[in-house]
């Protein structure tokens, strides 16, 4: 999923998602939530995902900001659907540098925009993933 390469001094290899497999991914992730599809979304992320958010500050204090592990996640997430039912996600804007992967999305309603920096393995699943509403 990764493309490597090596640096003209041979010294540093480098590793960057192709932004076309970025894409899909972000769509696939967009997808599964908009649907609340919460078994098509997790496989998504490693076991050990780590979010770190000021939505989980608003909803979970003692989280000092982050979730940890993908069943915890999983609990969260689908916690908020149900808050938010209405949260459907549209991309509008991506950006790829190495392995990660910088989002700019809004809700349908244009009521609540977006920013996740998403950092992947090298098998192409989101290890963390920092976002900020707006």
């Amino acid at each position: 999923m990764l493309r490597k390469w090596v640096t003209s001094n041979m010294s540093e290899t480098k590793y960057m998602i192709a932004e076309q497999t970025a894409l899909e991914l972000i769509e696939r992730m967009f997808s599964s939530w908009n649907k609340q599809d919460m078994e098509s979304l997790m496989p998504l992320f490693t076991e050990d995902i780590e979010l770190v958010s000021n939505k989980v500050m608003d909803l979970l204090p003692d989280a000092n900001g982050k979730i940890k592990g993908r069943k915890v996640l999983h609990t969260y997430w689908s916690a908020l659907m149900q808050l938010y039912p209405h949260f459907q996600f549209r991309l509008k804007r991506l950006i790829v540098e190495g392995r990660v992967i910088i989002v700019y999305y809004k809700t349908d309603d244009h009521q609540t925009h977006c920013i996740s920096k998403l950092h992947l393995t090298f098998d192409g699943l989101i290890e963390r993933m920092e976002v900020v509403y707006l």
